[in-house]
């Protein structure tokens, strides 16, 4: 079910935000100078976690990190030239260079003796899902928060949409048949590609609602069906608007671009176990600020009556190991059983709808909300803002947010992080950054999408002979400069970062 309806919302969601995105061209280059300080509040977090809290806290507030942030978004490339430095002792400083694409990514640093250390952002996903199932490390959270793993993981998906849906944005109809075509290439990347099985099986590991997760989104198909109800879709498009409409005349998706504001909609049908999927952003801005509003939920609809047709097949085969590598005798089973099953699969299953049974079918999926107000269009500026986030589901973890912050025409800015209060108590102050941040003039973005990192180190992509090379000619120097900065840092600090590593596992990692 969720997969099926988070397919839906990325592909349009990456479909129409192309015609969003034209109505104004960013500048060819953005370029900030910065010195920024931080301030952690250890009472802010739970009781059991203070102590440590209290550590960071220390370090975070006797460190600066100033430098330049330039980039392109014509290139789509980057570059972070920074010193992280002691306040007390503004000569003890740490630079370091971080530059590339959203794709690939590299750090380099003196202290590094100037070699790049390369990330393969492609491989992020997993590496998260190996970190996680060898030190328990819940890095696919960071996974997920980064929207390139996921635009990489769908990559499929989009050029298949791109390829058979959006021409028809300019003929006015979208026919059945089209759909058709699109489901048969999607069902088969949902169960092919392991880029798409290792995204959804990190989703499963994080989901309360595993099951959910893994059989609905084989539904995809017959969910097309009701969208379309049997009959072509209207598209209707101009400089200021887009609608999309089935036969019956109920808007699917609606956007609209004003000067100072847009807004875009989308509603589908109920889903055959029940959820209604539903998006909403919109924006209004004036001359010097901006402000939006986005909501999206896939949410199940209270009035729903259970159908058991409404649910795949339960010998559906999922070609994933228990520590997420593909399963490369999939093919091997499925030729040999006929219908792609296992005993020890049937057996995982069961378990799993017996422990979980009164969850299975979750009411609320997902719910996400952000607002923001006065955020200033340029730097610098005078102006006070503030931006809200809360997301519940059974799918993420519950979590919610309140930023507020303020910027000065002399580059003075300051961003709070808050804790969101309730009708008893106020927000309280998590962790705050001030400082400047200015507009560097004449800064210049390479393009770094072809950049040669073969003589990197791939750090997503270790085999034996790199790893070893690693390990005997940069990790000496990691740990050298690693060391030069705890030697400063306070006792707190050092025995906090001690205890977390050690109860992860890293510690026992690094001993045996």
């Amino acid at each position: 079910m969720f997969r099926r309806i988070f397919c839906l919302l990325c592909a349009a969601l990456l479909l129409f935000s192309v015609s969003a995105a034209s109505a104004a061209k960013a500048p060819a280059v953005y370029s900030y100078d910065f010195d920024l300080t931080f301030a952690l509040n250890a009472e802010a977090f739970p009781p059991l976690l203070r102590e440590r809290a209290s550590g960071y806290a220390e370090l975070l507030g006797s460190i600066g990190l100033k430098g330049n942030l330039t980039w392109s978004p014509d290139t789509r490339s980057m570059d972070l030239d920074a010193v992280l430095y002691y306040t007390a002792k503004p000569s003890l400083s740490y630079p370091f260079r971080m530059y590339g694409t959203r794709s690939r990514m590299f750090v380099t640093s003196p202290l590094l003796d100037n070699q790049d250390l390369f990330f393969d952002l492609t491989g992020l996903m997993e590496f998260s899902v190996k970190a996680q199932n060898t030190l328990n490390i819940p890095l696919p959270y960071l996974a997920f928060l980064y929207p390139y793993a996921t635009e990489f993981a769908f990559k499929s998906l989009t050029s298949s949409w791109n390829e058979i849906i959006a021409p028809s944005r300019k003929t006015g109809t979208v026919t059945v048949g089209q759909f058709e075509e699109l489901s048969e290439k999607w069902a088969a990347a949902i169960q092919e590609n392991v880029h798409v099985r290792r995204w959804i099986y990190a989703l499963m590991n994080l989901s309360e609602a595993p099951n959910v997760v893994e059989t609905e989104f084989d539904n995809l198909p017959r969910y097309y069906e009701k969208v379309t109800g049997g009959e072509p879709l209207s598209v209707t498009v101009d400089k200021q608007s887009e609608l999309w409409q089935d036969a019956s005349g109920n808007t699917l998706f609606a956007r609209r671009t004003e000067d100072d504001y847009s807004t875009l909609v989308m509603s589908l049908p109920t889903s055959e176990n029940g959820y209604v999927p539903s998006l909403s952003v919109r924006t209004q801005s004036d001359e010097e600020t901006t402000g939006f509003s986005f909501s999206a939920s896939v949410v199940r609809d209270p009035d729903f009556s259970p159908n058991a047709s409404a649910f795949a097949d339960e010998d559906d085969y999922y070609p994933y190991t228990d520590d997420g590598e593909y399963d490369e005798e999939y093919d091997e089973e499925v030729v040999e059983d006929g219908d792609g099953d296992s005993e020890d699969y049937e057996e995982e299953v069961v378990e799993e709808e017996d422990e979980g049974s009164s969850s299975s079918m979750p009411e609320k999926l997902l719910s996400l909300r952000a607002a923001g107000i006065g955020l200033p269009r340029k730097l610098p500026a005078d102006s006070s803002f503030s931006v809200s986030a809360a997301v519940v589901g059974a799918v993420y973890p519950d979590y919610a947010f309140f930023l507020q912050g303020s910027t000065k025409k002399d580059g003075a800015v300051s961003v709070s992080l808050y804790k969101p209060g309730s009708a008893e108590t106020a927000p309280v102050e998590i962790f705050r950054v001030s400082g400047t941040l200015l507009p560097a003039e004449g800064k210049e973005a390479p393009d770094y999408r072809k950049k040669d990192w073969k003589p990197a180190y791939n750090i997503f992509a270790m085999n034996e002979q790199s790893l070893s090379e690693f390990t005997h000619k940069m990790v000496p120097l990691a740990v050298k400069g690693l060391l030069s900065f705890v030697a400063e840092a306070p006792t707190a600090a050092c025995q906090a970062l001690l205890d977390d590593l050690t109860d992860l596992g890293v510690i026992g990692m690094l001993m045996n």
